[in-house]
């Protein structure tokens, strides 16, 4: 890597690098032009900088590795070997993971619009065959 040679002249800065130059910079300008020049083409430190949808699923893999109930809580109705009635009543009644569901008193199933006794069968088959029950504090 060539030599970088940083000037001041009053009020701005200049940057030079072999027969290259930035000049007429501000302080924060010429530490960015500097930054870029000295830092490796491959930035591990970069890695660490993500969206918020990109922590969030870190989170959620982390604590699923944890607690595998967990992942199966988290999963979303759709993913579920259900019936397409038991899934659309879910849907349309706010219940979008297994979670939801288990929060659900059993009797409040019946109250759903097309909630009949085959459809509630159905899920408490589910949560049974998986170890989960209605109305727990999950």
């Amino acid at each position: 890597m060539e030599a970088i040679v940083i000037t001041q002249d009053e009020h701005w800065w200049k940057v030079q690098q072999g027969d290259k130059y930035a000049d007429w910079l501000s302080y924060d300008e010429m530490m960015g032009v500097v930054s870029s020049l000295t830092m490796p083409k491959e930035r591990p430190c970069l890695q660490w900088m993500r969206t918020k949808e990109q922590h969030e699923l870190i989170k959620n893999a982390i604590e699923q590795q944890d607690n595998p109930q967990s992942a199966l809580l988290n999963k979303k109705v759709t993913e579920l070997n259900l019936s397409v009635r038991t899934t659309n009543i879910c849907l349309s009644n706010g219940l979008n993971t297994v979670r939801d569901i288990c929060r659900l008193a059993k009797t409040d199933w019946l109250k759903f619009r097309n909630g009949g006794k085959r459809s509630l069968s159905e899920i408490d088959n589910f949560l049974k065959g998986n170890g989960l029950d209605w109305g727990m504090n999950v």
